[in-house]
Parts: C-alpha cells; structure tokens; sequence
C-alpha cells in the first residue's frame, strides 16, 4: 500500500535509467515505484508501495483512468508550478505529475495521456525538475480541503453526531440517576426528622397523671373519706407512673423501629440509583465505542485502497 510519499524528479531518473516510453518500474529500499514516459520525459510518478503486487495493480489502475479525460485533476503550488493527479473512480489519487511551467503544458500533458495523441509542443513544454516533496504545507493544506469535499467525510460527520447524542442520553441518564438517589437521601432524612419530632417532642404522657386525679378524687369522695384513702391514693398513684412508664417505652420503640426501617429503605433506595446510574453509563459508554468503531470503519473503507487504485 503506497504511504503518500513522493520523491523528487531526479530519484525517479535515477531510478530507471534509461527512459523509455511507456511504464518504467523501479524497486529502492524494499519500496516499490513505477513512472510513465513520453518522449524522453517522464509524466507521471507513483508514491511508494510496500509490494511489487501493490505496485503493479497500480499500474494497472492508471493504465484504465487515464483514457478517461475526467479523471485528472489540475493544481498548482504557491511558486507558480502545474501539476495534475490522475484518480480513480473512488476519487483516491493513484499517481501525480511532474511539474509544468504552465498550465497549458499541463493540459496538453492530460490531452495526451488520456487520447494517446501527443501535440508537437507536448513534449517540449519543458517539465520543472523541482521537487514534488518541496511546499509540504502548502500541499497539505489542499490535502485536507480535498478531504472535506468527499462524501466519506459527511458520513462520518453523522456518524459522529449520533456518538453526540448517544452521549447527551447517557449524560441525562445519569443526571435523572443522580437525582432519584439524591431524593432518596433527602426522603431518609425527612423520615428521620419526623421519627425525631414524634419521639422527642413533646412528652404528652406526662398529662396522665393529672387527668388521673380527679378520678381518684372521685373515688375517695365516693367512700366517704374511708381510712384507706391514703393507701388507696397511694396504689393509684403508683399505677399511673407505671402506666405512663410502660407508654413511653412503647412509644420510644416504635419510633426507633420506624426510624430503622426508614433508613433501610433510604439506604436500599440510593444503593439501586447508584446501580442504575453505573449500568445506564456502562451502556452508554458501550454504545459511543460501538459509534465510534463504526465511524472509524467507514472512514477507512471510503478512503479507497491505494493498493488497488480501484
């Protein structure tokens, strides 16, 4: 597979030699190149290919696209020199051209490569043997302004979107997670605050015994203010105290039962949140890799095989 790396016009001479006219191949440490001559000149050049397979099926490529006029694209760089590449049907450039101090040399270059009839000044419009490597910036910016033309890039570009979203829906997942734990906690302290107003505020057992003493004046004026009204008044007395004893117990018992089984059910409450928030993430975060590889995936099918050059 070529690696967009072209060389200068004297590496491909020294290459090859001899030119002749036609296809020249070439092979320089264990890459693979090939160029094609007219005339004494060389036209067009390859980058390098790490297969001699890899190379010879770009031949063939450029073989097929080049009688297709189209199929050529013409530029120049920031010092005034001409180029053209030559595409195939996937847009993926297969091979470039040297340099030409005009652009009517460079389209009388393409006339002829792709009718095979070459006009009399064709061959001696006079090829720059400047580098193609030279003005690196210059030519990666219209590298990437090619890019953003391609349709690969649109499909991309939604595929990206959709990553988008799925990450907005994780991320308002998680917030409602959030939220239900964080009403749970404030439930819990809710229940906590009542058990505390009903098992600490005011102690209304103590009431009891005064509303018990008129009963007890009743009774004693009932007998008549018989002798035993003092250990009678006594034995009263001292059942209230029990009684009230035994209310408040019960009383702080089921408080503190209510307070227990509410902090239970908070603490059940804000651990499921906290499940659901760690799956919903887990989910989400599956999802957006899934996008992602797929974005991945189709960047690199509709980039075209430059091995091929179909």
């Amino acid at each position: 597979m070529a690696t967009d790396n072209y060389k200068s016009l004297d590496f491909y001479k020294k290459g090859i030699g001899q030119i002749k006219d036609g296809f020249s191949t070439f092979e320089q440490n264990g890459n693979f190149f090939f160029t094609y001559n007219k005339k004494g000149k060389i036209y067009l050049i390859s980058e390098d290919y790490t297969t001699e397979k890899g190379r010879d099926n770009g031949i063939e490529s450029v073989k097929k696209n080049m009688k297709d006029k189209t199929r050529f694209v013409k530029k120049s760089n920031n010092s005034g020199k001409h180029f053209f590449s030559l595409r195939a049907g996937n847009n993926q450039e297969i091979a470039r051209s040297t340099y030409f101090d005009s652009e009517a040399a460079a389209s009388s270059a393409i006339s002829g490569l792709s009718t095979g009839t070459w006009a009399a000044g064709a061959a001696a419009a006079g090829l720059a043997a400047s580098k193609l490597s030279s003005d690196k910036k210059v030519e990666k910016k219209e590298y990437k302004a090619e890019k953003k033309e391609y349709k690969p890039e649109k499909k991309v570009h939604k595929t990206e979107k959709k990553v988008h979203k799925v990450e907005k829906r994780t991320e308002r997942k998680v917030e409602k997670a959030a939220a239900a734990s964080y009403a749970g906690s404030t439930r819990k302290e809710t229940t906590t605050r009542t058990t505390e107003v009903k098992s600490g505020g005011f102690k209304w057992w103590w009431l009891l015994p005064l509303l018990l003493i008129p009963i007890l004046l009743f009774g004693l004026r009932g007998c008549g203010g018989c002798g035993d009204a003092g250990a009678a008044a006594a034995a009263v007395g001292d059942k209230v105290t029990d009684t009230a004893k035994e209310i408040k117990e019960d009383v702080s018992d089921v408080a503190s039962a209510t307070a227990e089984a509410a902090a239970m059910k908070a603490k059940e409450a804000e651990a499921a949140a906290a499940k659901l928030a760690a799956e919903t993430k887990r989910k989400a975060e599956e999802a957006a890799m899934a996008a992602k590889e797929e974005a991945r995936r189709q960047a690199n099918y509709f980039s075209g095989n430059k091995s091929s050059g179909y």
